[in-house]
This record gives structure tokens, sequence and C-alpha cells, in this order.
């Protein structure tokens, strides 16, 4: 295995602290400081280093390097800047040479750019920092967006040097709009800094775009501020990261993007497009009667729960299903996602033979992408954003209302999978079929969710697109 070369080093004053001589190595990897007698002081991946910065000092012939380093302390990521002085060389300028070729360096190797090294000769590529478009809901979940946007995604903006635009939400469908016909040219990343439902509103104005199929290229990064955060949550699980907003910041400019699948969903309302999940049932009327107390963030959930549980009734309908093959294709061995075994909801057609279908009396179906329907909630122990199948629960009227608690209760430590519980069966699948049966109750209300937000209730069906989209969540 050959050895690590090392691309720079030079003697520093170590500031804000007891001045020490240090001396600082740059590696691909880290950044290595020791004592001038050789003692190794720390030893700095550039994983955790966002960026760097030079103030030239204005007395005195030193400038002083920053490096911005955010640490994963208690569970968050919190900034330090170090700041090392040179005044090696007589000469002022050169000192502040020095320090800019070190500045430049870092930066690369922080952005995963590596260097070279020819005939003793450092050669460092031209980078810049991830160029965001920032989409912001000021009302989401407790209202605390713009100070967390304000107080934690912008400085850390700064320290990495990405350029940014900021669009703020208006109104419901403001965001979905300006999608629609936004510029994405010199955009390397959508941020969306709110809950859930700002990301449904990015993916369906992608979706609407006549340039869709590049501009679902364009990957998204999620700053959770709602009250849900299931995505982020997803993110953070796979990453192995703490759901919380500045590991979330800090996955957006140091994460990679992988693919997303996307799920179409058609039925009483227009098309539109999911990566979190489609509720029908108990769980969506937790998640549509709890609007009401968006303000207690998190915990509308577990309260929507206790009251919707006990008034709840069993919904007959004819559930039907279109298990993946083995590999996880389709049955007829058509890789296509407009395979003819998933005809349309509106063409009337009888589903083909591939599809099996159950009857029955229901309290939830809940076709899921991802790992968590909230952040305190997680679903299954699926890792992957990106698998290429709609991971369906079912809960039967066989499911007693305490298995439902027991089953809401095991989601904040999920320990076993959801279809361990009586009554509860959890099922993958490339698509699915929803038809309620006419001896539904017409008194009574009921709802459909698709990734939270209020859908029409009657006839649904929903469709799997493989990796379709993309989404920054994964760290080297």
């Amino acid at each position: 295995m050959a050895e690590t070369p090392q691309f720079l080093a030079d003697v520093f004053l170590f500031e804000g602290g007891p001045n020490h001589v240090i001396l600082a190595q740059l590696f691909q990897n880290h950044l290595a400081l020791s004592t001038y007698g050789g003692s190794e002081l720390e030893s700095i991946p550039f994983t955790n280093i966002i960026g760097a910065n030079v103030v030239q000092n204005s007395q005195g012939r030193a400038s002083t390097l920053q490096i911005f380093i955010y640490r994963k302390t208690s569970g968050s990521r919190v900034r330090h800047c170090m700041s090392l002085a040179l005044d090696s060389r007589a000469d002022k300028a050169v000192n502040f040479q020095i320090c800019q070729k070190w500045c430049r360096a870092i930066q690369c190797c922080s952005r995963g750019v590596s260097l070279t090294l020819a005939d003793g000769q450092l050669s460092i590529p031209e980078t810049h920092g991830r160029r965001f478009l920032i989409y912001v809901n000021p009302f989401s979940g407790t209202g605390k967006a713009d100070t967390l946007l304000k107080e934690m995604i912008l400085p850390l903006l700064e320290d990495a040097e990405c350029p940014h635009e900021l669009v703020k939400s208006r109104s419901p469908g403001y965001t979905q709009k300006h999608v629609r016909g936004a510029d994405l040219s010199d955009i390397d990343c959508i941020m969306i800094v709110s809950g859930d439902g700002l990301v449904y509103e990015v993916v369906n104005g992608l979706m609407e775009r006549e340039d869709r199929d590049v501009a679902l290229k364009v990957p998204l990064a999620v700053v959770p501020s709602g009250s849900g955060n299931a995505i982020n949550a997803s993110i953070c699980y796979q990453t192995k990261e703490d759901c919380h907003p500045s590991n979330a910041a800090f996955i957006c400019v140091k994460g990679q993007p992988v693919d997303l699948d996307v799920m179409e969903i058609s039925g009483c309302g227009p098309r539109v497009y999911a990566v979190l999940s489609l509720e029908w049932g108990l769980l969506a009327d937790i998640d549509i009667a709890s609007e009401t107390y968006r303000h207690l963030g998190a915990a509308r959930f577990t309260l929507g729960f206790f009251q919707q549980v006990f008034r709840h009734n069993h919904l007959p309908s004819r559930f039907s299903y279109l298990p993946a093959a083995k590999d996880g294709s389709c049955p007829c061995g058509n890789p296509s996602v407009n395979c003819i075994c998933v005809p349309s909801l509106e063409s009337g057609k009888p589903l083909p033979p591939a599809w099996r279908e159950c009857v029955g009396d229901y309290i939830f179906i809940q076709p899921t992408l991802q790992t968590h329907l909230t952040e305190a909630r997680q679903f299954r122990h699926q890792k992957q954003l990106c698998d290429g199948l709609i991971h369906i629960a079912v809960a039967t009227s066989q499911c007693s209302r305490t298995a439902v608690m027991q089953l809401f209760m095991e989601m904040a430590n999920l320990k076993n999978e959801i279809g361990d519980i009586e009554g509860v069966s959890d099922t993958a699948a490339l698509a699915f079929r929803i038809e309620p049966t006419s001896s539904l109750s017409r008194e009574k209300s009921y709802h459909l969710a698709v990734d939270g937000e209020p859908y029409p209730f009657g006839p649904i069906q929903g469709r799997v697109h493989p990796g379709m989209a993309r989404i920054i969540a994964k760290l080297e």
C-alpha cells in the first residue's frame, strides 16, 4: 500500500489559547498538527472540515489561516474556528500567499477534490462551493425556520463559501409554482428548510417542468424545521447522524447525492408524486386532524393518535398490489416502469393476473418509501432511500386497538419488524390499488394524505419510479 503523500508543511503559531509553535502537515484525507519537536497534537479528518479563509493582519507581517471545523458533540455538529498565524517569512506578501495556498488546498480536500504532486510541484485544482437554491417555509412546524436559517445555515454556507439564492414560501403551492419556472442551470442543489410538505411541493414542481428529466437530476437537500421531518429522519438514519438541524445542514454541504425513489399517485384528485408515503385510514386521520396542533411540533402526532385511535372505524375496501420478483423486477420480466402490468386507474381495465387482491376491513394501509413516518416514529429497518420498492404496512380488523397502540409506541424505538404484530402485515410491491367498497358510510368523512398533504378520498393507485430523483444523503 502506497504511503499517503504530504502536500504541504509549514510552521504556524496556534492562536486562541496558549500560543504554541506548531507544525501543520496537509494530506489528502486529513490535517496533522504536531509540536515543533514532533509530538502529535491532533489529526483532523477532512470529513469534519467545511472550509478555510485567510485574514491579513493589519499590523505586522503575519497572515492568519482560519480553518472551519464542525465536530460532532453530544449528537450535533458544533462549529470550531482554528486560527493559525504565519509569520515565518520576512515579506508580508509572501506570508499571505502561503496562507492562500493552504486555504485553496484545504478547500479542495474538504470538497473531496484530489490534489496532485508532480516533480515536487503541488497542483491545486480550481473548485467552488456547492451552489444552492434554498426554499424556506417560515410557517412550518413551530415557526423557527427563519431563526434556523439565520443562526445556523447561512453561517455554515459562508464558511464553506457556498453561493445561494433564497426563496421564502408565501402560501401553500407558492414553492411548487416557483420551482416549475426556476432557472436551475447554475444550481448544484436545491435545499429545503421546512417539513416534509415543502419537499412534496418541490418534487411536484420539478415533475411539472418541461425539462423534468434534467431537472430531476439536481439533488435535493433537507434541513428540518417542520413537525414531522420524516424525510430528514430517514436521511440521518442512513448516514448514522442524529436528527438535529446542524447535522442536516452539514450533510447538505458535505454529503453526496444518492438516487431517490418516487411514487406516482393517481386517484380522485390530480396526479401527484410522493417521496415519503401515502396514508390511508387511521394514520391519515391522525395526520390531517392533528394539523390544528401544528404549533406543538412533533407532539401533535401523539396527541392526534390518542384522539383518533378510539373513534376510528374499519374501512371495508379492496386492496390489490403487484408483488416484486426476487430481483425486484416486475413478475412479467419487463423492467420498464410503463409495464402493462400496471394499468391506469382511469382505464377501468381489470388488473393482470400478476396482481394479488385482498378484500376486507382495514384499520390502515400505509405504502411508504422511507424508514420513518416522523422524526420520532420509525416504521421499518429498510436502510436504502432507493430500493425500487413500495413497502406497504396493512392493519386489518384482526388488529386490536391494543395492538395498534403497541405499534405506535414501538415506533419510537423500533426493534422488531412491524409485520411481527398480530393483524399487521408488511409487503414489498411495485404498485398498489385501494378501492373503498360501497358499504362505506356516507355520513362520515374519510381521509387520504400524500406525503402528509390532504388528497381527495376515493379509489387510489400508486406505482414506484425507482431512482427518479436524487437527494443528498451520503457522507464519505
